[in-house]
């Protein structure tokens, strides 16, 4: 059996530990600091190795290993245990580490290393018996992780740059879709590219330390929700015209505004609706129905066209005179006269 094992063509890049993170990662660092559980523990103050058939523990020689070794107080050597006790007294700082660089076999789209705090556990990887180790994250321990910040990006080229390759060159961001998603840095994003066809970018961002939520396309349009100011902002770029729509509950108003210079504004805060139209005003109904106290009209012409006006009630001054239906007039003879009743 020990033969036909000898005799089988493996892959020198095998599993090395199970090991805990030493060290918070909190800028996505590639290399982490990392305390390789089934690989070194501490006895008697010596690091020492452990490793399946050997008949007697040997010393770990410091030219296998990038160590760096800090001794404080011995705790229990029972591993699962360690994993219970609080932060304070975890064995993560008396003992020889390894460090390693990320692999991401879990999640391959994603561009960031994973945010890993001091306690989780990982994977750690070894390729033959050389000096080089790589990790990866053991599940998800929620209770150990502080700020993630991670982005996951999807490629779009339909063909591989050769250049690029060669030259070790990666694809920038913003020609990917990409999603971030960063507690850290208080904000979700989705980002879409035009580079390979599409007809324009979209980004969606949440920042939710600024409090609002935004939409832009690679056309200069934009929806924004200001959650600061319970306020809602769309701005519309139009071929000939281009419009801006706000609604602000705070300074309680709503306005729609266009680059011509026309303007509809419902101030609710003064109880006012005002329009500012450059040409012309159509209002085209069966009935219209006006209702106020006062009711004033300027203008340097006024035309009215009708088959037949009724004024109802009251009375009608012109510069101060009287043309009401009681109004009177003074005669050829001096008598006052009545208008002409129907």
């Amino acid at each position: 059996m020990q033969k036909q094992i000898r005799s089988l063509d493996l892959s020198k890049l095998h599993f090395h530990s199970y090991g805990i993170i030493a060290e918070d990662n909190p800028d996505n660092d590639i290399e982490v600091k990392i305390f390789p559980v089934e690989k070194l523990y501490f006895e008697n103050g010596e690091t020492t190795v452990k490793q399946g058939n050997l008949d007697k523990d040997e010393l770990y020689k410091p030219t296998d290993l990038k160590v760096k070794e800090k001794v404080l107080k011995v705790v229990p050597d029972d591993i699962e245990l360690r994993q219970l006790l609080p932060e304070e007294v975890l064995p993560l700082e008396k003992t020889k580490y390894l460090y390693a660089d990320w692999c991401g076999i879990n999640n391959p789209n994603r561009y960031t290393s994973p945010n890993v705090c001091k306690g989780e556990k990982v994977i750690i990887y070894r390729y033959s018996n050389a000096d080089r180790y790589f990790w990866d994250t053991l599940g998800f321990e929620l209770n150990l992780r502080k700020e993630d910040h991670v982005i996951d990006v999807y490629s779009d080229k339909p063909n591989i740059d050769e250049g690029n390759v060669k030259a070790g060159k990666h694809e920038d961001l913003e020609d990917t879709y990409y999603v971030m998603k960063s507690p850290r840095d208080k904000i979700i994003k989705i980002h879409t590219t035009d580079k390979y066809g599409e007809y324009t970018t979209y980004d969606i961002t949440i920042k939710t330390d600024d409090g609002f939520i935004e939409v832009i396309d690679g056309k200069g349009n934009f929806i924004k929700l200001d959650s600061t100011t319970d306020s809602l902002n769309t701005h519309i770029e139009g071929k000939s015209t281009q419009y801006d729509v706000t609604i602000h509950g705070d300074n309680g108003y709503y306005s729609i505004v266009d680059s011509k210079g026309n303007l509809i504004k419902l101030n609710s805060t003064a109880g006012s609706l005002t329009a500012n139209i450059n040409k012309e005003i159509d209002l085209i109904a069966p009935t219209v129905n006006i209702k106020c106290s006062n009711f004033n009209l300027t203008s340097s012409k006024n035309k009215i066209k009708s088959s037949a006006t009724n004024f109802i009630g009251g009375y009608i001054k012109h510069d101060g005179i009287s043309i009401d239906k009681t109004h009177e007039h003074t005669g050829n003879l001096g008598f006052s006269t009545s208008p002409p009743n129907n």
